[in-house]
């Protein structure tokens, strides 16, 4: 028989808000892991100024956020292993950890159903790190991007805090220059919840046309089709084309291993 509590992670993101807002009155309590998207280092000013604003949201959905310090990403990439290679298996790894004092934790999907592809979080592997102690659940690729904003917009603790810069220039809490702040943004504006979001700066056109799409480009593909869908917003459509354009010509560019 599993004991009671459930959890699940939390880092301030659209998925993981989501996950927190429409499972609220389940949840026990909110996980952030030091270590995982920050720094390791309790006394870095912005691990702290983060830490501290997720604390706040936690509070502010009624939650305990309960603060984990792990080495594994800056172990695994000296020796070149990925995040999204075992971002699954790292957050799993934490969850049977704090078993004990919880029998189900939730890992907020980045994907959609509709978009799956091979990655370290999967809702077909995710489940599979369980225990007869710990159920796993992948929540929330019933919802892409959009939706999900959409949802958050009228929650106060998302429009407050809603934190999805991995690079934070400048020590920001949102850059607003980064590839991931300005999907987001553009995200937040095809929801048709511009403004709503006080910590996430808003991209002009001309920086989404200039953005540096890394990997597969799928959520910037996902903006384009939806965009085409509605026939809304012509001018950011054309904007987020040039960025993909620009992405495919990298990519022919880019000279082959072996070639000089």
């Amino acid at each position: 028989r599993r004991p009671g509590g459930t959890m699940a992670f939390f880092t301030g993101g659209a998925d993981s808000f989501y996950t927190a807002v429409r499972h609220r009155d389940e949840l026990d309590a909110l996980v952030f892991v030091h270590g995982f998207d920050l720094l390791d280092d309790r006394n870095d000013p912005l691990n702290q100024a983060v830490a501290a604003r997720l604390r706040e949201a936690a509070g502010m959905l009624g939650l305990p956020l309960l603060e984990v310090e792990c080495n594994l990403v800056a172990f695994s990439r000296a020796f070149g292993i990925g995040w999204e290679d075992y971002h699954g298996a790292a957050l799993a790894t934490v969850a049977l950890l704090l078993a004990p004092a919880f029998s189900r934790c939730y890992i907020p999907a980045t994907a959609t159903y509709d978009s799956l592809y091979p990655i370290g979080s999967h809702p077909l592997l995710d489940p599979l790190w369980g225990t007869e102690r710990l159920e796993i659940i992948h929540d929330g690729a019933d919802a892409n991007r959009v939706e999900k904003l959409r949802r958050l917009a009228d929650e106060p603790a998302a429009r407050a805090h809603l934190r999805v810069c991995f690079e934070n220039r400048g020590d920001r809490y949102n850059c607003g220059e980064c590839e991931k702040c300005i999907r987001t943004g553009v995200a937040v504006r095809i929801a048709g919840v511009e403004g709503r979001f006080a910590s996430l700066p808003s991209p002009s056109l001309r920086r989404i046309a200039a953005v540096d799409i890394p990997g597969l480009g799928l959520g910037w593909k996902e903006h384009r089709a939806e965009l085409k869908r509605t026939g809304a917003n012509e001018r950011l459509r054309r904007a987020i084309e040039i960025a993909i354009l620009r992405r495919r010509v990298r990519a022919v560019r880019r000279p082959r291993r072996g070639n000089r």
